[in-house]
């Protein structure tokens, strides 16, 4: 009965999903291995914040788990999804494990940090098998508050968090706003990240006007932490600032960034000690301050450079209270 089996399939992915699903086309089943698979598919979260649809879902999981209700996803493969993800007021990461299935462990890992916030004890929390996700052919649009939307199209990727005190991997590419890219994100503990502590974290963006790397620990709670190495590499950094849509204020062109630098965050601004760094290939030191929340995004800092032309770098970066010395 195709009803029955929508119904039974909606419940299993959605128990494991933590996400309201609505079937509107054929459901089917194969075995051996055990799969489902599912057409015209939409999914949302509990706050409103997500919304999934996709041409085609399929889902594999032990033909046991589906007999007895337990719910085992193995993977979960979405074909031609469009994934929407909404800004909204207060929204932290938390909040979105905390409405699904994870929220019994989530409430005791706030528990364990509140015993122990730099090392939470896990031991008593039950070590669950999670799963897989797929995405091929799809698109992610980050929608903000004001109605603007950032696209990425052409998105192939995959989230893999197999054991729920385990380390969660995620890679993908696709193309954003005009550029491939390839990114790739390795956090070492995301259930005490989702409950508010800290993890460590290594993040990768490849891309032609941008390479990006970060290796360090960070804390996405209301006030966001980072701490750790970060490189950047630039052919053109007014190619970067025109890609990203940063408004800074610029009367000439500048060129290649070369970076390396100790990256920490406090109240709200990103501070580069042990700054290292290639500018249009002059080759400095010293330390930076960026405000991105400032009304118009300002860097400033100290540099030592060993021989620099100033006009065009002062041109061309809009460097705040800070001084440069040659």
């Amino acid at each position: 009965n195709q009803h029955l089996l929508r119904e039974r399939l909606e419940s299993q992915i959605a128990a494991w999903s933590g996400m309201t699903l609505a079937v509107k086309g054929e459901a089917a089943i194969s075995f051996f291995p055990f799969r489902a698979t599912l057409t015209d598919v939409t999914s949302v979260d509990a706050l409103g914040a997500v919304t999934v649809s996709a041409r085609r879902v399929e889902a594999r999981f032990s033909l046991l788990s589906v007999l007895t209700g337990s719910a085992a996803v193995k993977e979960l493969w979405l074909d031609g999804a469009q994934l929407k993800l909404r800004q909204q007021a207060g929204i932290k990461l938390g909040d979105f494990a905390e409405s699904g299935p994870l929220k019994p462990a989530i409430e005791m890992v706030k528990s364990a940090l509140v015993e122990n916030r730099s090392s939470p004890d896990l031991t008593g929390i039950a070590n669950m098998p999670l799963g897989k996700v797929r995405f091929s052919n799809s698109s992610i649009a980050y929608i903000w508050k004001d109605g603007r939307e950032d696209l990425i199209s052409d998105f192939s990727g995959v989230l893999q968090w197999q054991r729920l005190r385990g380390s969660a991997l995620a890679s993908g590419s696709g193309i954003w706003r005009g550029e491939a890219i390839e990114m790739s994100a390795d956090v070492g503990n995301p259930l005490v990240l989702a409950a508010g502590g800290t993890s460590t974290m290594r993040l990768r963006l490849q891309s032609a006007p941008l390479v990006f790397a970060f290796d360090g620990a960070a804390n996405l709670a209301a006030d966001f932490f980072a701490e750790g190495n970060l490189e950047l590499k630039a052919a053109s950094i007014s190619r970067v600032l025109s890609w990203s849509a940063v408004p800074m204020t610029a009367s000439g062109a500048l060129g290649a960034l070369d970076l390396s630098a100790m990256l920490t965050t406090a109240d709200g601004k990103l501070k580069f000690g042990d700054l290292q760094l290639a500018l249009d290939g002059n080759p400095a030191s010293g330390t930076m301050e960026f405000d991105p929340l400032a009304a118009e995004p300002k860097l400033s800092g100290t540099f030592a450079f060993e021989k620099v032309d100033l006009a065009s770098i002062g041109q061309s970066l809009p460097l705040g209270d800070g001084s440069a010395a040659g």
